[in-house]
């Protein structure tokens, strides 16, 4: 995802964000060399 050459993890939510019925929220889980 950000060009580092580690995993990344992105995960969608919907209906996670209380703004209406078609929203939701994106969360992104940048990787290290050690772990995810």
């Amino acid at each position: 995802m950000n060009g580092d050459g580690l995993d990344d993890l992105i995960v969608g939510a919907a209906a996670a964000a209380p703004h209406g019925t078609f929203s939701g929220r994106a969360y992104v889980v940048f990787g290290s060399p050690s772990s995810l």
